[in-house]
């Protein structure tokens, strides 16, 4: 592929050529607010949002606007807003059990690596590496190193009341540096750990550990796409995690064995799902659903085919999934778009406007 110059008018002749539809020069309001689009957005952040609609053969667009292009971008966006806020609940609550274990022997215990790290043996989820006494020293120093220059420069309230606190005490207690942690750094921290702490943070979302951990490198993977703006609902797996079987009758399943999942968005799905059960089943997690409606709806698009290539059997069974979440409780739906959530164990009632 050769790559050349061109200004934003070339950009834009180019997705014209390339049977974008809606770009109309004649049209010289319209014309300019797509060339102001592509000088905001950028040619090939939506190029991105448009392979889905492209065929790499002729190298042409088929179905979709530039409109409706800028529209799926924006769509997008406001999922990895959606998606972000659940992660950070999760985070939150792995940052919380990360605490209760490492805490429970006393508030300092964790400075020292050799009292929670595995040891003797190879760590399978730091790729086999042997964690002798010296790799745990050197995780201690390089994690030690980091937490003093985060203390120095954290402006979290209750740090700054810490070091303004002559305790004698250098670094803050367990509970008050896990809000120093990125969720890389807490899921290092877990993998460090021996085999029994491990279990009982999997515990605490009932899952089995590699299940777990799996689950939250993916969800780590994920939040930095929220983060880098990425294109979230087009994403495509290197490795799919777990899935529970009782997701797969929703699941874009292509073999007969039922075996062979869906490397897409909807694995995505499935694990906010089980996660968020453990930590707020009350959870509005329904918006997921909101949001994936709107990028399902382009035009006379088929939103069928639309749900498949983001892993889901149809747009039906899409739909279906997100709202099992709520399998213990009553849901009605009315007309204007309301939804009416009755808890059928604690008789909470409320209406969510979606």
């Amino acid at each position: 592929m050769k790559y050349e110059y061109k200004n934003i008018t070339g950009l834009l002749t180019l997705f014209k050529s390339r049977n974008m539809q809606g770009i109309d020069e004649t049209n010289e309001k319209t014309y300019q607010k797509n060339i102001n689009t592509i000088q905001t957005i950028g040619y090939y952040k939506l190029k991105q949002y448009g392979y889905p609609f492209y065929n790499r053969e002729t190298l042409t667009y088929s179905n979709i606007s530039f409109k409706q292009l800028v529209d799926r971008y924006y769509r997008d966006q406001a999922l990895k807003q959606e998606i972000f806020q659940i992660i950070t609940d999760i985070e939150t609550a792995i940052n919380n059990q990360i605490a209760n274990v490492l805490g429970e022997p006393g508030p300092y215990d964790y400075l020292s690596f050799g009292k929670w790290c595995q040891k003797n043996s190879k760590n399978r989820f730091l790729k086999n590496k042997y964690m002798d006494k010296y790799s745990v020293k050197k995780e201690e120093l390089d994690f030690l190193s980091k937490l003093q220059y985060k203390i120095k420069k954290s402006n979290f309230e209750d740090l700054i009341e810490f070091k303004r606190n002559d305790s004698g005490n250098f670094f803050p207690p367990v509970w008050l540096m896990v809000n120093t942690l990125t969720f890389g750094e807490s899921i290092h921290i877990i993998k460090l750990m021996s085999r029994r702490k491990r279990e009982i943070i999997a515990n605490f979302f009932d899952l089995d550990v590699v299940t777990f951990i799996k689950w939250i490198d993916l969800l780590n993977l994920i939040r930095n796409i929220c983060c880098h703006n990425g294109d979230l609902v087009d994403i495509k797996l290197k490795t799919n995690p777990i899935v529970p079987r009782k997701y797969r009758q929703y699941l874009n399943i292509s073999n007969i064995d039922g075996e062979s999942l869906p490397h897409n968005f909807s694995m995505v799905v499935c694990v906010l799902l089980e996660l968020m059960k453990c930590i707020n089943p009350k959870h509005k997690i329904y918006n997921i659903f909101y949001r994936l409606d709107k990028l399902c709806s382009m035009g006379k698009y088929d939103k069928n085919k639309l749900a498949q290539n983001i892993g889901f059997k149809d747009y039906y069974s899409m739909k279906r999934m997100i709202f099992s979440f709520y399998e213990y409780q009553t849901i009605k739906f009315f007309p204007n778009g309301n939804i009416y959530v009755v808890n059928n164990h604690q008789k909470d009632t409320s209406h969510h406007n979606m």
